[in-house]
């Protein structure tokens, strides 16, 4: 399985964009991808940044391409991580292991099912939790109308069925 360790910053652009498009959110992860894209942060030689991928040419990298990120930050105290399949998640969790325990792992639904197994094998889990995270938009400027609002609910479950009877049919 490729493995970027060093990624560029077209690398990170190209997971950034994985993570936000896909079927494997995490947030956390998506964020400290961005703020590195910003330049927010400063690099530092005891993170772990890595991305497992399919490309050919790594070089060109596309989100299509991607299987899989990690950011580890020093000491492993928060390590952030989502893969595509267990396969990806768990050859990501070997990578962070091979620098000692996780003190806390950031990662998405998909994730934490093959990753939990495997934790316990090794570890106490302290704790767990399962976060919300909404991602908002602004509303484009031309749009018009309004939110719903409890009244209007019998007209949307009407429109609704319509609409599924519509599909039936």
């Amino acid at each position: 399985m490729p493995l970027i360790t060093t990624p560029t910053l077209s690398h990170i652009r190209a997971a950034a964009e994985w993570l936000a498009e896909g079927d494997h959110p995490n947030p956390d992860l998506e964020y400290v991808l961005n703020l590195m894209l910003m330049e927010c942060l400063p690099q530092n030689p005891r993170e772990l940044l890595a991305i497992v991928h399919t490309a050919a040419a790594p070089e060109r990298l596309e989100p299509s391409q991607i299987c899989g990120v990690l950011v580890a930050g020093p000491g492993n105290k928060t390590v952030s991580l989502t893969g595509c399949n267990r396969t990806t998640t768990e050859t990501l969790l070997s990578l962070v292991q091979s620098r000692g325990c996780p003190q806390r792992i950031a990662t998405s639904l998909p994730s934490r099912d093959w990753l939990r197994p495997r934790l316990l094998r090794n570890y106490q889990l302290q704790r767990e939790h399962s976060s919300l995270i909404m991602v908002c938009t602004q509303v484009p400027p031309q749009g018009q109308g309004r939110w719903a609002t409890p009244n209007d609910i019998p007209t949307l479950q009407a429109y609704a069925d319509l609409r599924l009877l519509s599909n039936l049919g």
